[in-house]
């Protein structure tokens, strides 16, 4: 199927509004966290389609229906607030200082700047929104959190959910999928047990990072296992662990390989 910006968000809402509405599971009713793509237009138009993948979402230890998609439109990533208002966000806001470093670094990585000079841009350039929107996210549990995620509630989801993780994926077709966090609830780990099984999983040189590699025609070409946003140190140590780990991964299965929009 040849996706345009509409029929992928609307395939996205009807994934969704089966996951909500199953008849013999009410995890999702009334509290699903919509994630996904945000801007299909800006997706399907990359080179490179990449999908971050992260345990939960952080909502303050309450669970209430929210459309990530929405948020991460808004200029400055401020939530839809159930009165129709926006709060003012921070540029420290997550989607801005960390997911959006993340989608940062990998898009220098992609284009093939250096990590310094790209990360003295991420430093001082304020709002990272149209760096954000390339990418596609996906939280393995769509029901919201607190700050410290519970890894049995990760992995039971991982599993049980699974249909509805592949069929996100087969939808958005990345070539690169990057998890976010380590330990036993690891997105990529994860990932490679329950939804991309049959990897060849290597390790980088520089960085040590894990990941999978599929063949040729396979999407997505390869899953990385990345840290945290939110892992304490150097901003710019992990900007540069980010990049490398992409670079490298991107440059050993061959950027011809990845760099296509099929």
């Amino acid at each position: 199927m040849t996706l345009n910006p509409g029929r992928l968000t609307a395939s996205e809402d009807e994934i969704f509004y089966a996951l909500e509405h199953a008849h013999d599971d009410s995890t999702f009713l009334g509290r699903l966290y919509r994630d996904g793509v945000p801007t299909p237009e800006a997706y399907l138009a990359q080179r490179v389609r990449v999908l971050f993948v992260f345990r939960e979402p952080n909502m303050g230890g309450k669970a209430y229906p929210h459309d990530m998609r929405d948020e991460v439109r808004d200029p400055q990533f401020r939530p839809l607030a159930p009165d129709g208002t926006r709060k003012e966000r921070s540029p420290k806001c997550w989607w801005n200082w960390k997911a959006g470093m993340f989608a940062h670094a990998v898009a220098a990585a992609l284009e093939g700047d250096r990590w310094d000079e790209a990360f003295s841009r991420f430093r001082t350039g304020g709002w990272n929104h149209e760096v954000v929107n390339r990418f596609a996210y996906v939280q393995i549990k769509k029901v919201g959190g607190g700050g410290t995620s519970k890894a049995d509630e990760i992995c039971s989801h991982a599993a049980k959910y699974a249909t509805t993780l592949k069929r996100q994926l087969d939808l958005y077709r990345p070539h690169l999928v990057l998890g976010c966090g380590v330990g036993r609830d690891s997105p990529a780990r994860l990932f490679a047990a329950h939804v991309l099984v049959g990897g060849r999983e290597a390790i980088t040189d520089q960085t040590e990072a894990t990941w999978w590699e599929f063949p040729l025609a396979a999407r997505p070409r390869a899953l990385v296992q990345l840290w945290h946003p939110a892992r304490r140190g150097l901003r710019s140590e992990l900007y540069q662990d980010v990049w490398s780990s992409v670079h490298e991964v991107v440059h050993t299965i061959g950027p011809g390989s990845v760099l296509t929009t099929v």
